[in-house]
């Protein structure tokens, strides 16, 4: 789950985000930082290492 996370932030593609924002509750903290890495890259935003503010994005703006 983590390689496949950080190759997704690799991709430019933004078709995987709300997989990504899934997986900002992992279990392993390893998983939910690559994730974080993975939105950043894609989103140019930094909402931080919790999933809230996160969800809370792809909610309200992420499938624009």
């Amino acid at each position: 789950r983590r390689a496949a996370a950080l190759a997704l932030g690799t991709k430019g593609s933004k078709a995987h985000l709300a997989g990504l924002v899934r997986l900002m509750r992992d279990g392993s903290s390893q998983v939910r930082k690559a994730a974080e890495a993975a939105l950043k890259e894609l989103t140019g935003k930094d909402l931080g290492p919790e999933a809230g503010p996160w969800e809370k994005w792809w909610k309200e703006k992420g499938r624009e």
